[in-house]
């Protein structure tokens, strides 16, 4: 790894790159202090005479405690005041990465690989975290189309007066009647009190089933380690003054391309038979529906005569307003209840929300 000589600053007199290894500044002669920083500029060229490789490699400086000299590693006594180095702090080695200064000065240490450390492995919770988000997604977008169409219908709605210009009523009743129908089902399915007609072997359904295998073959791509290479990660501030440069090996990787035959199953549709039945029954079914309407406010039910085999159904009514809004529009209500509709009053003026051709909503005070 190389050696590189740094660099300081004077504090004394502003005087630029100062030598490293140097004590004291070499315009002023003021001493370069403990404080002074040292930083490596991007010429500086590799050490390689042996002597001043022994000194980089001495150790750091150290700063004396009675005096805070700065002395080299190799000197025993403080060059200041002569007190020897025993119980003096050395400067601190630090690491300083690729790209900039390291925000904290930790001591240099050998990257260690941690083998026990694996790669995180997916779980079976993010399948399901999944399968959860798309149902929320779902659920989500019908709440928005929801919101969308409420918002849509209040963004339109206008608040207007209405006049009542007269009503429209109708009612209907259906009318069932018992009838024998044909159907069909599969065994099992029958409903109780069927006539059984017939039955037949029918396909009910068709399933996998495996045959055999075949081979198949494929090109697959892997990642194959061809060997390692050094990366510079930073540089040594070895605290006298020398920087030294750090690497670290990293795997040299290579794609390649290889076969892989893999045997895959054969399947075939096999039909799965069951008996299909028809079979006949009576039913209520719809058969004809009495309806009544008029434009008063006099709604009534129609007659309903029932015939052989005949029973009264679902009934059904609606209740509309006629009216026009201050610019003269023609526009309906359809009324919530028989009992809202009769508190109308024909040729009376209500305020009122509107959309479109529609009345929303009869304000009656």
């Amino acid at each position: 790894m190389a050696i590189r000589e740094g660099a300081w600053d004077c504090p004394a007199c502003g005087q630029k790159r100062n030598r490293g290894p140097e004590k004291h500044c070499g315009a002023c002669g003021s001493p370069r202090g403990t404080d002074v920083k040292f930083y490596l500029p991007e010429d500086s060229q590799e050490i390689t005479d042996e002597e001043e490789l022994k000194k980089a490699k001495s150790g750091p400086d150290w700063n004396c405690q009675f005096c805070n000299g700065d002395n080299a590693s190799y000197k025993a006594f403080c060059s200041g005041c002569g007190a020897g180095k025993d119980g003096s702090p050395p400067r601190e080695v630090k690491f300083i990465p690729e790209g900039g200064e390291s925000p904290v000065n930790e001591p240099v240490k050998e990257p260690v690989k941690d083998s026990t450390k694996e790669s995180p492995k997916p779980s079976s919770t993010v399948t399901a975290k999944g399968a959860k988000g798309g149902c929320l997604a779902l659920l989500m977008s019908f709440l928005l189309f929801m919101l969308i169409g409420c918002c849509c219908s209040s963004f339109f709605s206008k608040d207007t007066t209405v006049t009542v210009n007269g009503f429209k009523w109708e009612r209907t009743v259906e009318i069932e009647k018992l009838k024998t129908i044909r159907e069909k089902a599969w065994e099992g399915q029958v409903p109780a009190g069927a006539d059984i007609i017939s039955k037949s072997k029918e396909i009910y359904k068709y399933e996998k089933v495996q045959t055999g295998t075949e081979t198949k073959t494929k090109i697959v791509k892997e990642k194959v380690k061809t060997g390692t290479k050094k990366v510079k990660t930073g540089v040594k501030d070895m605290g006298n003054g020398y920087f030294e440069d750090v690497y670290k090996d990293e795997p040299v990787y290579e794609t390649r391309e290889k076969e892989v035959r893999t045997e895959e199953p054969v399947y075939k549709e096999k039909p799965l038979y069951k008996q299909r039945i028809t079979y006949e029954i009576d039913k209520w079914t719809v058969g004809r529906t009495e309806k009544k309407s008029g434009q008063d406010q006099k709604a009534s039910w129609p007659n309903v005569n029932l015939r052989s085999k005949e029973r009264e159904g679902k009934r059904t009514e609606t209740y509309t307003v006629l009216c026009t809004d201050d610019q003269g529009k023609n526009l309906t209500y359809n009324a919530k209840s028989e009992q809202e509709w009769l508190s109308i009053e024909k040729g009376k003026t209500y305020k009122a929300k509107a959309a479109f051709d529609k009345v929303t909503e009869i304000v009656r005070e």
